[in-house]
């Protein structure tokens, strides 16, 4: 299988959040993905047990829905503007910074 681009990665995983496919959602993440709390640059997590853990509960909302408002592409970084319902009350709005190696997301930033 050929080895994706930043935005392949960014838009597979959207896909698969929005079809709320653990297994599929997961395979576009590093073993060792790190998740941050950009404004702090405080880890969150990290680790695919915990990664998959954390998202399993998330994925047992049915209303969960992420749409993509602006996307901007450089090289192995991508840059996501959404909007997200189903993980509190209300819409959240948000920007996903996705770092890509090797094929596979390696770190998310969330603002």
């Amino acid at each position: 299988m050929k080895k994706m681009t930043a935005e392949e990665l960014a838009q597979g995983q959207l896909e698969a959040y929005n079809n709320q496919d653990i297994e599929t959602f997961c395979r576009y993440f590093s073993e060792d993905i790190r998740i941050y709390d950009a404004h702090s640059r405080e880890l969150l997590f990290s680790g695919m047990d915990d990664f998959r853990s954390r998202y399993e509960k998330s994925f047992s909302n049915p209303a969960l829905h992420c749409t993509l408002v602006n996307r901007m592409v450089q090289e192995n970084i991508v840059i996501d503007q959404e909007s997200v319902v189903g993980l509190r009350d209300g819409i959240v709005e948000a920007i996903a910074i996705y770092h890509t190696e090797d094929g596979l997301i390696t770190e998310v930033y969330f603002y």
